[in-house]
């Protein structure tokens, strides 16, 4: 499809705590915050970590077997959001203006 994703990069990594390894292959938060337009862009993130690399991993205080590399919010994903974030400030002001005024 046009416009849509079409490269999502694949990462296997293990890591230890308090003595018990965990193995993922997630990157983001989401599933798919590593949707990449281009295979060029999946090549240069792969090779960001090479086998054997030892990189720095979020994982939940809640739940060690979940983690993930990076956020992977890409600058569109993130304007995207702020967008939202302040259509819906702005929306509440409005809001907020009509009920004062009434």
């Amino acid at each position: 499809m046009e416009g849509r994703p079409t490269h999502r990069p694949t990462l296997t990594y293990s890591y230890a705590i308090n003595g018990k390894t965990y193995r993922s292959s997630r990157l983001g938060i989401t599933p798919d915050a590593f949707d990449i337009f281009s295979q060029e862009s999946a090549q240069a993130f792969v090779a960001r970590y090479p086998a054997g690399s030892r990189l720095e991993i979020r994982v939940s205080p809640t739940d060690p077997f979940f983690s993930f590399v990076d956020e992977g919010a890409t600058s569109r994903k993130r304007s995207h959001f702020l967008a939202l974030v302040i259509s819906g400030g702005l929306l509440i002001c409005c809001v907020a203006a009509v009920v004062y005024v009434a």
